[in-house]
């Protein structure tokens, strides 16, 4: 059973009580998110590897906040992102609902990625022109692609 926290930046999380985990820093999930996954990794490919489509494996799509920051990030500078992550316990629509994520984002990108959510997980889906996202719902020991 998931259950919506409230952060110390304002913005919330899921805190999984059969484990006793959070999806994301009780400190902050945007916060850790913007630092750890956009500042330290987006922003260094995309100036690593100008003009060239951005391609992403995450191992745990969780709420999907590291994907629609991702998605909004690539889509303000013009970036074509392929994201492709992996997600053993998927969250039903209405968890990513509640997470209240679309305060950040831009309203298309949160609007696409929830109604196509479920579908992600059968095929590539474009979210907004440019903007793929890929879900497995595997296991990281099982998963295998073609893709390099």
């Amino acid at each position: 059973m998931n259950k919506l926290t409230e952060t110390a930046d304002g913005s919330n999380t899921l805190y999984n009580e059969s484990i006793g985990e959070h999806y994301h820093s009780k400190h902050g999930a945007l916060q850790e998110s913007k630092h750890v996954f956009i500042a330290a990794g987006l922003e260094h490919t995309v100036a690593s590897f100008p003009d060239q489509q951005i391609n992403v494996l995450e191992v745990g799509f969780g709420t999907g906040l590291n994907f629609l920051l991702s998605a909004a990030y690539c889509a303000w500078h013009k970036v074509q992102l392929n994201y492709t992550s992996l997600e053993a316990f998927p969250l039903t629509n209405e968890e990513l609902e509640s997470t209240g994520y679309d305060k950040y984002i831009p309203a298309e990108i949160w609007q696409n990625t929830v109604h196509n959510y479920g579908k992600a997980m059968q095929q590539s889906v474009d979210i907004v022109s440019g903007q793929q996202l890929r879900i497995f719902h595997t296991y990281l020991h099982r998963f295998q692609t073609e893709q390099r």
